[in-house]
């Protein structure tokens, strides 16, 4: 049994490679098609507002994008809860693809309450699809491949974020050849605003494609949670009952909410240290965040070899490792020449990312596979609301001291992760340990295995298989 009385998942029959690797497939490319059209769509109507003179869209777009998210995780989440999470996510892609249809209405009639209208339909299908697909990943592998697929997934969801922000432009910007000049609606952009709207339909309809590919679990047995009806307001109250009944899920979920509210706060700041203070080219600052979701890709395969309980040791030395990285790149400005600060940038934000991705990987991983059956949606709800309130923090805390100097935002930012890694440590010294090493923490040991695992997969018998009592104390069965 687990802590909170829970009974623990039930063990998944590991499929036949081929079968597995169709199932890794579906999931790694509808996941990727979905969060490639929410950022190429998105990004490509930001542009085009600015480029009309409608500044104030930006935000606007942004909020009502992440406002799904916040208002409609818990009933997400007990629909994951409630019925084939396949089918979830099945219907999901069939809303992208009407939405994407009316986007591409609206971009060809440069019609603004629609582009506006389509975004936050795109935040809510992605609020409907997130709990259903990642509470399907541990019904479709078992517990021990789960931080590996997570990993491979986080790879390619960066990936393709990264070419939906690029290609927004690029694509936008398109010259009309001569065919497609009499079809090309008129306006700034009209061939641009044709490519964006099919680009991102074929895109959608790839995605639903794809989810078909994923298992179809039957509907999860046992007692069904009563429906939310409050939505945020039962997110806030599912989290305190989180809190109650099982602290280390709990601190898992906190853990997940900082990270992506912290990492969206660097990344504006990021914009603003390229372009305001070292005088970078928007292709330069564009560079520096790739670097930054790079290191994610990269460290997420690092944490992918390792087992979901690993993220008791891996939180704290990564989350370190974040802020270290940080601290170091706010001396960018004392080094000679634009050439060297940006190459010394583009190390150190990589170094970030690294590190968030050996931080994030398990804690994502322990998510999906510590609740019983029928509450993973409702904690997978609770994980949406919590990360999206804090990007949604995190964007107006940006309002507020923007303009303040890049370096000093991201000197604050180090102190302000090294202050939760110190909440964090406290937080876990509380908990009763599940071995030795967890309880030891021993650095030496832990690097020494983290270097050999990069090589060899390594399982240590003796001190991590004696039990430890809830004082701490040694106890053979």
């Amino acid at each position: 049994m687990h802590p909170s009385g829970q009974s623990p998942p039930q063990p998944i029959t590991p499929a036949d490679p081929k079968t597995a690797r169709i199932r890794l497939v579906g999931m790694g490319t509808t996941y990727a098609m979905g969060t490639f059209n929410d950022n190429f769509f998105k990004q490509a109507a930001l542009l085009l507002a600015v480029a009309s003179g409608l500044h104030a869209i930006q935000g606007g777009a942004t909020f009502l994008f992440a406002l799904p998210f916040v208002l409609f995780s818990a009933w997400a989440g007990w629909l994951a809860d409630c019925l084939p999470k396949k089918d979830i996510v099945v219907a999901a892609k069939f809303l992208e693809l009407a939405a994407i249809l009316l986007g591409l209405w609206a971009l060809l009639h440069l019609n603004w309450a629609g582009i506006v209208s389509i975004i936050f339909l795109m935040g809510l299908q992605a609020t409907l699809f997130s709990p259903a697909l990642n509470g399907a990943i541990p019904e479709n592998f078992p517990a021990r491949e789960v931080p590996r697929v997570n990993g491979l997934l986080k790879m390619a969801t960066t990936v393709t974020i990264l070419l939906g922000i690029a290609l927004g432009g690029v694509v936008l910007d398109l010259p009309a050849p001569g065919f497609a000049k009499t079809i090309s609606p008129e306006g700034i952009y009209g061939f641009g605003r044709l490519a964006v709207g099919w680009i991102a339909t074929l895109v959608a309809m790839a995605g639903l494609l794809a989810a078909f590919a994923i298992h179809r679990s039957p509907r999860p047995s046992g007692g069904r949670n009563p429906f939310p009806w409050r939505g945020p307001v039962d997110s806030v109250r599912h989290a305190r009952e989180c809190h109650a009944q099982d602290q280390l899920l709990f601190l898992t979920l906190a853990g997940e909410a900082f990270f992506y509210g912290f990492s969206s706060f660097v990344i504006l700041v990021i914009n603003n240290l390229g372009l305001t203070q070292m005088g970078f080219s928007l292709t330069q600052t564009s560079l520096l965040s790739v670097a930054l979701m790079a290191g994610i890709c990269i460290g997420s395969l690092m944490a992918g070899r390792h087992e979901a309980d690993i993220w008791r040791r891996f939180m704290i030395p990564a989350g370190i490792g974040m802020a270290v990285s940080l601290l170091v790149a706010t001396l960018d400005p004392l080094l000679p020449g634009p050439g060297s600060c940006f190459v010394f940038l583009m190390l150190t934000f990589t170094a970030t990312g690294i590190c968030g991705g050996c931080y994030l990987i398990p804690l994502v991983s322990f998510i999906q596979i510590r609740p019983k059956a029928t509450e993973k949606g409702k904690i997978l709800g609770i994980s949406n609301f919590a990360s999206f309130t804090g990007i949604i923090v995190s964007g107006l805390l940006f309002m507020a001291v923007g303009n303040l100097t890049p370096t000093l935002l991201l000197a604050v930012s180090g102190v302000v992760v090294l202050a939760f890694m110190g909440w964090a440590m406290v937080y876990l010294r509380r908990q009763p340990a599940r071995c030795l090493v967890d309880k030891i923490g021993d650095p030496l040991a832990l690097m020494l295995q983290f270097l050999l695992s990069l090589r060899y997969r390594v399982k240590v018998t003796g001190l991590a298989d004696i039990p430890v009592d809830e004082t701490g104390n040694e106890s053979i069965l």
